[in-house]
């Protein structure tokens, strides 16, 4: 999410993320985006099936809009969050791109974001876009209906 796809703009010196909320970006208090690795989008979407004898479930709604929340703390120390459902755009992505910019400030001074370190990366603005990854709707369904659901319910009724 810091730097997105389509950019038009390069952007350098990006730091590493962070592994926990008491570390900084290398220029002071500030923080980007953060959130566990336990709540990594990727992993909640590995984790996120369900099967009971033959009902077969994928997509936990609730812990995916729970890995859709990021936290970042600003230059002034304040702590916000987001909690837009990034799952759903990563599934069917988002038409164009959507337009980022600095929201929570004070004083005369225009902010800028920060993705990479450095004065030549510090941008006003920046427009992001998030292909379509298809994460559930692209999973052919009927191959495992007939592979394995088909059979287990044959080797039932065989059973008497």
């Amino acid at each position: 999410m810091m730097l997105g796809q389509g950019n038009p703009e390069g952007i350098t010196s990006v730091p590493p993320m962070p592994l926990s909320m008491g570390e900084g970006d290398g220029d002071g208090e500030r923080l980007r985006f953060y959130k566990p690795q336990s709540m990594y989008l990727q992993n909640i979407v590995a984790e996120s099936y369900m099967c009971d004898g033959l009902v077969v479930g994928i997509g936990n709604i609730a812990m995916l809009n729970a890995s859709s929340v990021y936290e970042w703390r600003n230059v002034t120390g304040d702590i916000w969050s987001c909690d837009f459902p990034f799952w759903r755009a990563w599934e069917g992505g988002i038409d164009g791109s959507f337009y980022v910019s600095p929201t929570h400030f004070t004083g005369r001074h225009i902010p800028t974001l920060k993705p990479g370190i450095g004065k030549e990366n510090q941008r006003y603005f920046m427009y992001k876009s998030i292909p379509a990854v298809r994460m559930y709707s692209g999973i052919n369904i009927t191959k495992y209906i007939e592979q394995i659901i088909i059979p287990a319910v044959r080797a039932i009724a065989q059973q008497g």
